[in-house]
């Protein structure tokens, strides 16, 4: 089992679902950063004051980590179907919960590594569009619990 995680690992980080999935949360959070920062300017300039708000909401809303991990999920859940390279796996006796054991563990690998970059996307968005790493009620102990 460990070997087929192993194959499945290499598989997923040299292909290029992987790398498209990125760079579509990428966009994604640095788009969400972009729209708070543009609708804060707004709403600045229509109240004359300093418009306070948690930026984090729309950085860490579903969108931006989830429909990155739904499509490597189905892509990456489908490919042995429809390459057909699942029939060497039933050939060599695989059992069912090994192949599905790996699916879910590389699934929440690559799900994490989705929401560790849409963090520091976050990060890096806040830095240039507010000059602060923590802007709005989001505070030390926030980035520390997270």
């Amino acid at each position: 089992m460990i070997n087929m995680i192993r194959a499945d690992w290499y598989r997923v980080f040299h292909g290029r679902i992987m790398k498209i999935c990125s760079i579509l949360t990428i966009a994604w959070v640095v788009l969400c950063a972009y729209a708070q920062q543009a609708t804060a300017v707004i709403r600045e300039a229509l109240v004359d004051s300093k418009v306070t708000g948690n930026y984090w909401d729309s950085f860490f809303s579903y969108y931006p980590v989830i429909l990155p991990i739904i499509v490597f999920c189905t892509y990456y859940t489908s490919t042995d179907f429809r390459q057909g390279t699942i029939k060497p796996y039933i050939a060599k006796g695989i059992s069912r919960w090994k192949y599905y054991f790996s699916k879910v563990v590389i699934g929440w690998i690559a799900a994490e590594i989705f929401l560790l970059i849409a963090f520091m996307t976050g990060m890096v968005c806040c830095k240039l569009f507010w000059g602060s790493y923590l802007v709005g009620s989001f505070s030390e102990w926030d980035l520390a619990a997270f």
